[in-house]
């Protein structure tokens, strides 16, 4: 048995620039955590060490999940070109023969 599918490529297309929009303005975001607020109110203490992990535990996982973010979008993008192409091939095959 075989799945009735259907693919609407502009939406594909649209969910890729929303998603690469989505990672380049998180990309953007400076976090001023709470951490950093231990961090002022506690300096030197073993508190404020950890929160300068945390703090930068956070920036960390912003990052790479704008950088994951991006690469989904790229590649909803070559997904969405290639239903195109691919639908532009057969088009030509049927007029070629006369469709």
């Amino acid at each position: 048995m075989t799945a009735d599918v259907s693919v609407i490529v502009d939406h594909v297309l649209l969910a890729a620039r929303r998603g690469a929009e989505a990672a380049d303005l998180a990309s953007a975001v400076q976090l001023r955590s709470s951490a950093e607020v231990i961090i002022m109110a506690v300096p030197g203490s073993r508190a404020a060490q950890s929160a300068e992990i945390l703090g930068q535990s956070w920036r960390d996982r912003l990052a790479g999940w704008c950088v994951d973010l991006d690469r989904y979008a790229t590649t909803l993008t070559a997904v969405g070109e290639g239903y195109l192409l691919s639908d532009d091939q057969i088009a030509a095959e049927f007029e070629a023969v006369g469709g």
